[in-house]
């Protein structure tokens, strides 16, 4: 347990199996399902509510439909062979129908069911070939014991080796445990939206009393996922408070060394890039620290941004970093800072994983000496062991390749230092909001100019010696392409092949202008293969989702992505971007083997029509829905026990407002309001803020 949590919070904190019942095999089970706290049990709510209506005869039933009724046993249908199920013949008041049950033992049935015995069954009655027949009753009791039968019942989500009447005694016993909490919300807005208190919001969520209506489970319900989206919004300001009152050396400077980047560089920079860079600019001449996220969607120029925004943080008297994913992508941007530099006394050095002792400790002591004013580098940046002098701005781009933990190492090493960080995987306000409410954003989505952009297409994979055809072609040219396999493996038929194996028959056609990387291979290798490929010497590069992210070959213009059903639209607007970056026109080919799924449809029908990576992110977010959240969670990003953030947007706005407002009047929640949403904090993870700054 952690030591400063609350004791009255502790039972919420033992493990769930420190619950009745719950041994060894049913810990694995709920461990499969996220729950290994009894706080996450009480948090697992039922996905719907049964309603067992008692009927005289299934006459009064449109199924499929949950029936409670009595019944007569009539003839038992006992098969022959192992595999058919049992049935047996049971009538109600008007009619007949059929249980029915699968892989039980013959001999049980016979004696629960004595033939001309009364029986009352309750279950879910269905149709099969025009028949009606109840699969496995939940509940068969003698007359004298329905009172049993519950008109109402939870029913969650389960897992193999767990019953929803294991559940529900589970559940039971979890929500005995559960204590009164002084009320953490504003009494205004609690009153206002008629929300029972916390404890009273569980016990409904959870209850099968036939007096607890719809109308009030959905306001419990909205209460607990508002408690969890509260807690998140709170934690986010009271960190950005704090944060934002860390001083910073303020970046005056007079602009004249990044005209001459600019000047350099041989672009104007668009009306985005000139606004987002501005509003970086003014952060930096701010006494306070800066904490801001750029998201600029692929190919929109956000990398010159960064540089100048370097560039300025130098000028002003400080030092300058840029923290990248990947060394390929590292080695880009120190190239590129060392052309826009040329011919001014900047220093640029570079820092990966793979430099030699000797290297390193030299590009450590001049970082210390404060002889080197821009270091680019890899996570290798984040090592204790490496300090600067004088750490004005730190940039983290691709900012979702790395957890929380790396950003906060990068901070508290560096404390007076402002943090840029980017992306270029375009993110969803609701998700924004939840993950980097405590960072200002900045938005950058127009193209720069001269770029002829990309067109994309969809084709079936019989069609797919057309686009070799094409590749012909543009390799004539003088153009470079890019060929995106979904797997790694050998595969055993030719509709998924594996990069290796596309390789192979792209090379009976190119010879030797074609190679290929994945990410299984060794480092080097691949490092040798996108390097000739950046140089021009590989025409065709055959790679897995490898090159999704830090690969700038202005050179290539088509994009073939092979079995392209098998990819998220991020995946597949990510992948797009590596092409379109020079002046020649693009093309993204999406390979699929029919038939499509609708949501391959439609993923593919969206990808086509739109370049636009915002609307793309939110097209993705509503397809996958609140159960596939996690596909769209890089490491450290926050994880929700109940609450939909995207669902529940406007939950999630006025939440941030509550927040902003409590956390504002009391920034260190040492009044009677802040005392009691410290709990809140505890409750849903949230309390790293009580101790230390959390980014």
């Amino acid at each position: 347990m952690t030591a400063d949590r609350p004791e009255e919070l502790y039972p919420l904190f033992r493990d769930i199996d420190s619950l009745k019942g719950i041994g060894k095999a049913t810990r694995v089970a709920l461990d499969r399902m996220g729950v290994r706290l009894v706080r996450d049990l009480i948090y697992l709510f039922p996905k719907d509510i049964i309603v067992r209506n008692r009927v005289a005869t299934i006459n009064e039933v449109d199924p499929p439909a949950f029936a409670t009724l009595s019944v007569e046993v009539g003839r038992h249908f006992r098969p022959a062979v192992t595999g058919p199920p049992y049935r047996i013949e049971v009538h109600d008041e008007q009619t007949s129908f059929m249980l029915v049950f699968f892989r039980s033992r013959h001999d049980q049935l016979e004696q629960q069911f004595p033939t001309g015995s009364i029986r009352v069954v309750s279950g879910k009655l269905e149709l099969f070939d025009d028949n009606a027949q109840m699969v496995h009753p939940d509940y068969i009791v003698i007359p004298q014991r329905e009172h049993e039968i519950p008109l109402k019942e939870p029913v969650y989500a389960l897992t193999e080796g767990i019953s929803n009447k294991a559940m529900q005694r589970f559940m039971a016993l979890a929500l005995q445990t559960v204590p009164e909490l002084a009320e953490w919300h504003d009494p205004d807005l609690v009153a206002g939206e008629a929300w029972p208190s916390w404890r009273s919001a569980l016990f409904t969520v959870h209850s099968s009393d036939k007096n607890c209506t719809d109308d009030l489970r959905s306001l419990a319900r909205e209460r607990l996922c508002f408690d969890e989206l509260a807690a998140n919004q709170i934690s986010l300001f009271a960190s950005r408070h704090r944060l934002k009152n860390s001083p910073a050396a303020a970046a005056d400077q007079t602009g004249e060394l990044r005209e001459l980047v600019l000047l350099e560089f041989g672009n104007q920079l668009t009306a985005g890039q000139g606004r987002v860079l501005d509003e970086i600019l003014s952060d930096m001449a701010r006494p306070e620290r800066m904490i801001r996220l750029l998201q600029g969607d692929v190919g929109s120029g956000k990398t010159i941004v960064a540089i100048l925004a370097l560039v300025a943080a130098v000028e002003a008297g400080g030092q300058a970093t840029m923290m990248l994913p990947t060394e390929i992508l590292a080695r880009q941007q120190f190239s590129l800072c060392l052309s826009l530099l040329k011919g001014t006394s900047v220093t640029v050095d570079i820092m990966t994983g793979r430099d030699d002792p000797e290297r390193r400790d030299k590009v450590r002591a001049s970082l210390r000496s404060g002889s080197v004013d821009i270091l680019i580098g890899t996570q290798s940046l984040i090592q204790k062991n490496v300090e600067f002098k004088h750490l004005s701005l730190a940039v983290i781009d691709e900012q979702h390749r790395f957890g929380v933990a790396q950003r906060r190492m990068l901070l508290q090493c560096n404390p007076a230092s402002n943090l840029l960080m980017m992306t270029a995987t375009p993110i969803p306000r609701s998700l924004a909001l939840v993950n980097y409410g405590e960072a200002d954003l900045s938005i950058l989505a127009e193209k720069p100019a001269g770029r002829a952009g990309t067109r994309t297409a969809a084709i079936p994979v019989g069609r797919i010696r057309d686009v070799v055809d094409r590749l012909r072609i543009a390799v004539k040219e003088g153009r470079q392409a890019y060929w995106i396999c979904p797997v790694v493996e050998e595969a055993a038929d030719d509709r998924h092949l594996s990069a290796e194996q596309r390789a192979r028959t792209l090379s009976r056609v190119f010879g030797g202008q074609v190679d290929f990387v994945h990410g299984q291979m060794q480092h080097e290798h691949r490092m040798d293969v996108m390097d000739r490929f950046l140089r021009g010497q590989v025409r065709i590069l055959v790679a897995t989702t490898v090159v999704e992210v830090g690969m700038d070959v202005p050179n290539a213009s088509i994009m073939v992505i092979e079995s392209a059903e098998r990819f998220g639209l991020a995946q597949l607007h990510q992948l797009r971007g590596r092409v379109g970056r020079g002046e020649h026109e693009s093309a993204c080919v999406l390979i699929y083997n029919p038939p499509l799924t609708d949501m391959a449809k439609e993923r593919l029908s969206i990808i086509r029509k739109t370049t636009d990576g915002f609307e793309i992110a939110d097209a993705d977010l509503d397809m996958r829905g609140a159960g596939d959240l996690a596909g769209l969670r890089q490491s450290g990003e926050t994880r929700f026990l109940c609450a939909d953030p995207h669902a529940q947007r406007d939950s999630l706005e006025k939440a941030r407002n509550n927040a902003r407002s409590l956390v504002h009047g009391d920034p260190e929640l040492a009044r009677e309001q802040g005392l009691a949403t410290r709990n809140l904090l505890y409750l849903f993870g949230q309390d790293q803020i009580l101790t230390s700054v959390s980014i």
